[in-house]
């Protein structure tokens, strides 16, 4: 397939930590769209906005999986010293 352009293949690491971060992301749009619908079903408006609601999963995906990956990078340092 050749050499990528303009973006380098992912670690096995990055791959781990992408996929954790995927998933809490998701779950941070549940709870977020759950507490907006039951406000809005209980007071009659919206309590976040739409680009409330989108940043706040992509937000919560990439901060974890920077996290993780800082963590897992922290550790392999610790381990080889």
């Amino acid at each position: 397939m050749g050499k990528p352009i303009f973006f380098r293949p992912m670690t096995s690491q990055e791959k781990k930590g992408w996929n954790k971060g995927v998933y809490v992301g998701f779950y941070t749009y549940l709870f977020v769209l759950f507490i907006n619908f039951s406000y809005e079903t209980f007071a009659s408006g919206s309590l976040f906005s739409a680009p409330v609601l989108f940043w706040s999963g992509l937000a919560a995906a990439f901060v974890t999986e920077l996290l993780y990956v800082f963590v897992q990078k922290r550790r392999q340092s610790d381990d080889h010293t």
